[in-house]
């Protein structure tokens, strides 16, 4: 990240106008905006973030003082590709007669945490005879530790609020040290430390592929990449919500969306700004339903449930500054997901950190208080 922004900063300081758009990983291009070197957007001509290939809910997280420095949307598939998913196996669920399919469950209201931990209690098969839970054996669950920002943003919480104050900009989120985040971290950690979830960095996903998990959650790509492998039926749901109360299933999506900035000293803002607008609304047009609609919603689902399961999981989606943000503020935005995953104690340990985190935010603060535009 250092490295690109560092590479644009050179050009920027010696008045380069080389190129017009820049496009990285998500905290790459967060990085490159808060040193000044992305153009504001809401004031050049062309863009119109009214449209659908905007989302609106990408807008209303990235806006930073009322001015937007990057974006995305249909004009990067990542942010498709990256949704968070969980994939069930219809095969193996049938073995276990008092479970209903998640799709089920999401239909009537009823995928929560609590069927999750209940759905995957008891499910764990030592198949090697070992005594140990490894890679060769069978579970209700399996995933890897970062990928628990998944369940604490489907549980509708957030990281970062905006702060009214325009000295401020950023604030901690309530949700961040409330005790609905102490409670889902404590029933993280002891779900994990039952043996029914499972987290292996290296090999999650090919447990669940070869047919040893009954769920698996990660970034969508992650499993669909390898999914043409499995000799299963498989289904697919959005993560669940909270508890039934909760209005809505709430998709996280993975780091390594793009993020999309025009440079500030590209020769003509304007033109740039249209060249991006073309893009993103032809991509729109052509790129999404390829990969949407033909690639996820028909060759890989099986059933319209599957295609129905997609498009909640999309009109979900959730943006967070916190997780663009995460390196400048000391990877603020690990800290929950390690805590939970190791069955830490998140009241001592949020407290700790909430004397630290808010210099951070008046750093980020400040950098993009002092651009000029």
């Amino acid at each position: 990240g250092e490295n690109y922004a560092n590479y644009v900063g050179n050009a920027y300081a010696s008045g380069s106008d080389l190129f017009d758009l820049m496009s990285a990983h998500s905290r790459t291009m967060a990085l490159t905006a808060m040193y000044g070197y992305c153009a504001e957007m809401t004031k050049l001509d062309h863009l119109d973030f009214e449209k659908p290939w905007w989302p609106e809910v990408m807008l209303d997280t990235a806006t930073i003082n009322d001015k937007l420095y990057f974006v995305t949307g249909d004009v990067s598939t990542n942010s498709i590709h990256q949704m968070y998913v969980m994939f069930y196996n219809k095969d193996m669920l049938k073995n276990y007669a008092e479970l209903i399919e998640p799709s089920q469950h999401v239909d009537e209201g009823t995928w929560t945490m609590e069927t999750l931990l209940t759905m995957t209690s008891g499910l764990y098969n030592d198949l090697n005879n070992n005594q140990k839970a490894d890679k060769d054996d069978s579970f209700g669950f399996t995933s890897l530790n970062w990928h628990f920002d998944a369940i604490y943003y489907g549980c509708g919480m957030t990281m970062l609020e905006k702060d009214p104050d325009p000295t401020k900009l950023l604030k901690i989120a309530d949700d961040w040290t409330s005790e609905k985040a102490i409670t889902l971290g404590n029933t993280v950690g002891e779900w994990i430390k039952k043996g029914d979830a499972y987290l292996d960095s290296n090999n999650y996903a090919n447990i669940f592929v070869n047919g040893r998990s009954l769920l698996v959650m990660a970034r969508h790509h992650d499993i669909a990449s390898k999914i043409s492998e499995a000799g299963f039926k498989y289904g697919i749901v959005p993560m669940p919500k909270y508890d039934k109360d909760q209005e809505k299933h709430i998709t996280c999506v993975g780091n390594p969306v793009s993020l999309y900035s025009i440079y500030a000293l590209s020769k003509d803002t304007n033109r740039a700004a249209a060249v991006l607008e073309c893009w993103a609304s032809e991509a729109y047009r052509t790129t999404t339903p390829a990969v949407f609609e033909t690639t996820f919603k028909l060759r890989l689902s099986e059933t319209s449930t599957e295609s129905r399961m997609y498009d909640l999981i999309r009109s979900g989606v959730t943006f967070d500054l916190c997780r663009f943000f995460n390196r400048q503020l000391s990877s603020m935005g690990s800290e929950w997901y390690k805590c939970a995953t190791t069955a830490g104690n998140w009241a001592s340990k949020s407290e700790a950190l909430m004397k630290s985190v808010p210099a951070k935010l008046q750093d980020i603060a400040d950098s993009f208080n002092k651009i000029n535009n």
